[in-house]
């Protein structure tokens, strides 16, 4: 089944269509500051599977940014998308804020997986984040949203305004969960934050279960608190985290890709994805 594109621009345009044994790229449209390079199968994954690594021209968002993402799988593809690395977000001056929406579709029997590493918030950084995810029955994905507080050596703490909203709905349908992050006047000391979503048909069946499962992994990693829960309407799991240092979230995300991976696909990944671009 074909999936029609929204008719709202987007500075980063891409749809994922199953082609026999393989996932194909059919639409690839971008243009500053998103660049994209080749897509690829990675060693270990299933065949079908097709990742892609999105990088920025520019390098960072800045203050007066209007950044915009679609990303859509149609019926029986599966996509990986990762980032290059983390994206720092600087200072932005009096009224003025980045801005990103990022739009999500899955189509039935599709996969995807969104996992863009953590941005990073500079002292008096300023970003909104949109992310809506359009979830088709029969659709599974896992989608991350992540952030760290950098505080330079000798600079001194200025407020940071960011707020995130996630959205996960069926096609044409109202909102099923809504989860929001907004810091608070005063930033929390706990320097490294995340939310993942793990979602996949029949839900219901194992989620109590592999929530109890990661919650108990997340004790064996230093420096993190995690705990997941399963979320409404048989939707899968939400996982949040929180850890004073990066290789800490660094440690508690991947646990949940790969523990996610294995509940949707059967197996895990590889080790050919690594997650070295978060600050120490």
């Amino acid at each position: 089944m074909e999936m029609a594109p929204s008719t709202k621009p987007a500075m980063l345009d891409l749809s994922f269509v199953r082609r026999g044994a393989e996932t194909r790229i059919d639409r690839r449209r971008f243009r500053w500051p998103f660049v994209l390079t080749r897509s690829f199968v990675l060693d270990g994954d299933p065949g079908h599977l097709r990742s892609v690594i999105l990088q920025s021209s520019s390098g960072a968002m800045h203050g007066d940014d209007r950044l915009s993402q679609r990303i859509m799988v149609g019926e029986a593809a599966a996509a990986h998308v990762a980032t290059q690395g983390a994206t720092s977000v600087h200072r932005a001056g009096p009224g003025l804020g980045s801005v990103e929406r990022i739009e999500l579709q899955v189509a039935p029997e599709g996969y995807l997986e969104f996992l863009p590493d953590p941005r990073i918030l500079f002292p008096g950084a300023a970003l909104t984040q949109r992310l809506d995810l359009s979830l088709a029955e029969g659709g599974a994905a896992i989608v991350s949203d992540s952030f760290t507080l950098h505080q330079p050596s000798g600079v001194a703490p200025a407020p940071v305004r960011y707020r995130s909203d996630i959205t996960l709905r069926r096609p044409g349908g109202r909102p099923l969960a809504i989860d929001r992050q907004v810091l608070p006047d005063l930033p929390p000391t706990q320097r490294c934050h995340a939310g993942v979503y793990v979602l996949w048909p029949g839900a219901q069946a194992g989620a109590a279960s592999l929530a109890a499962d990661l919650s108990r992994a997340f004790e064996g990693i230093g420096g993190l608190y995690g705990a997941a829960s399963p979320l409404p309407h048989e939707l899968g799991l939400g996982v949040r985290l929180v850890a004073d240092a990066a290789p800490a979230l660094r440690a508690g995300l991947d646990q949940v890709w790969q523990t996610g991976r294995k509940a949707v696909l059967g197996h895990g990944p590889g080790h050919s994805r690594t997650r070295d671009s978060l600050p120490g």
